[in-house]
């Protein structure tokens, strides 16, 4: 389920979910041709609510004004109210 941008979680059971910031690098090799990949940072929760209160914080912590922090909150609690 894609919660933002570079935002998902992925559940395989029903007790664990996994909340992943995810975005396309590229990579540059010795040989100088290049390579894009996605990158992927996974933080594991025991269930699907565990892991959208993760991402709420992680969501909130990269607000640089109060306009943006109460913008993010809505956006939020949008995608609660859609699940």
């Amino acid at each position: 389920m894609k919660l933002a941008e570079k935002w998902r979680i992925v559940y395989d059971t029903p007790s664990t979910a996994t909340l992943e910031f995810f975005e396309n690098r590229t990579k540059h090799k010795k040989d100088g041709s290049e390579e894009s990949y996605e990158y992927v940072e996974s933080f594991y929760y025991p269930n699907v609510k565990e892991a959208l209160k993760g991402f709420t914080k992680k969501y909130y912590n990269g607000s640089k004004s109060i306009k943006e922090l109460i913008d993010r909150m809505d956006y939020i609690e949008g995608l609660i109210n859609k699940i």
